[in-house]
């Protein structure tokens, strides 16, 4: 009955919003980082997952979400820039099982250049940027280099051994050298990934969106959600999104 009301009463408030071009929802049917959010929490709920591994993690800010949306497993971040990781390591100091790394992932262990970004190394990158990227966000720019040391994906799995990992990957045009990095035997123990990819070029040699789904189709994952990510105002040209594949035989196990 209240459910009913609710309802009826939403229904209502709708008719006279929409005269005014607007809707009265959820936030989470319409923020992109809250849908995406609610697809992984379905995942973290259901496939039990043993260790996450964050890939580009910056401060920690998206290890710290998901403990807040209940994940009490291992997680491993990795960061490249010094003085970012930094700020990572403070974060997870209080939590036992979180682990800070310093470092990039690359397809072999040894140093890099690293183009560093003026957002707070959100978008620093081994590569350039382009045009898209720049007229997405102008106020982004690279300000400087600096030397980083990389591991391959492939060493991490190795170093914490599970069946049941879940990988984040954030590496502004690089996505396609880290999942490269990993074998066809670790990618077994991957239940899922998440990427963010891009539709259009934004990094000098950055994979597309395709290449990334073709990719992932030959380890037998499959794309679960895509949620909108970086975006020219006023919806024009869309830049980049975020993507959750799932491993093709879990398919059946999930929403």
């Amino acid at each position: 009955m209240v459910v009913e009301v609710v309802s009826r009463v939403s229904n209502r408030i709708n008719e006279v919003l929409m005269r005014l071009g607007l809707i009265l929802t959820r936030r989470a049917n319409v923020i992109p980082s809250e849908r995406l959010s609610q697809s992984r929490q379905n995942l973290f709920r259901i496939l039990d997952f043993e260790v996450v591994v964050d890939v580009g993690a910056n401060s920690g800010q998206w290890a710290s979400s998901i403990r807040l949306d209940g994940y009490t497993g291992l997680i491993v971040s990795l960061e490249p820039i010094p003085r970012v990781f930094t700020e990572l390591a403070l974060n997870a100091v209080a939590d036992e099982k979180w682990i800070a790394i310093n470092g990039a992932i690359d397809s072999a262990r040894g140093l890099r250049d690293l183009y560093i970004s003026s957002n707070h190394g959100l978008s620093s990158s081994f590569f350039p940027l382009l045009d898209d990227h720049k007229i997405a966000v102008p106020e982004v720019n690279f300000i400087g280099v600096e030397q980083v040391e990389t591991y391959p994906l492939e060493e991490l799995l190795l170093m914490y051994q599970s069946q049941r990992f879940f990988i984040k990957i954030d590496t502004q045009g690089s996505e396609l050298i880290a999942l490269q990095s990993m074998s066809t035997e670790s990618f077994k123990k991957i239940l899922a990934v998440e990427v963010e990819v891009s539709l259009v070029g934004t990094y000098e040699s950055c994979p597309l969106i395709e290449e990334i789904i073709s990719y992932m189709r030959t380890r037998n994952f499959r794309p679960y959600r895509i949620e909108n990510g970086l975006a020219r105002p006023n919806f024009g040209q869309q830049v980049q999104v975020d993507i959750l594949f799932i491993r093709e035989d879990l398919s059946h196990a999930v929403p």
